[in-house]
């Protein structure tokens, strides 16, 4: 079982990260809205901001190592960071929002989103990598 929780952990991550570094990668905006119909929609992202907070509870109580927490610790607080972003992302869509939280919550996501995306993919890929070492 553990297994499966480090690969999903570390799809998750990879996936996540990339989602949230995808306007730095493209030029053009028109080829970031054909790319964008490929990603998931608002209650997807509602599902798996849910499902990265599942994994990571599942990663607190099933480490892969014997230590007990250190062993997944950025991973954890990683896709804890994601969900977060994820979850808050869904307050943008809401129509019935209060224009303040949603002011606030597109200044937090408009200046996490991309770092975020850029720590995740790093952290997902050396998650995989080097699962081995003591704070991967």
């Amino acid at each position: 079982m553990t297994d499966a929780i480090f690969a999903l952990s570390t799809l998750y991550l990879v996936y996540t990260g990339f989602v949230f570094v995808l306007p730095v990668l493209v030029d053009k905006k028109e080829d970031y809205d054909i790319i964008r119909k490929y990603f998931p929609g608002e209650k997807v992202r509602l599902f798996l901001g849910f499902f990265g907070l599942g994994l990571a509870a599942l990663i607190f109580l099933f480490p892969k190592g014997r230590l007990v927490f250190i062993g997944d610790l950025l991973p954890f607080v990683i896709l804890l960071a994601n969900s977060a972003v994820l979850l808050m992302g869904r307050i943008r869509l809401l129509k019935e929002s209060d224009p303040a939280m949603l002011h606030k919550a597109e200044r937090i996501l408009g200046n996490l989103q991309i770092p975020l995306g850029f720590v995740s993919l790093a952290t997902g890929l050396a998650h995989a990598l080097f699962s081995k070492l003591l704070l991967l």
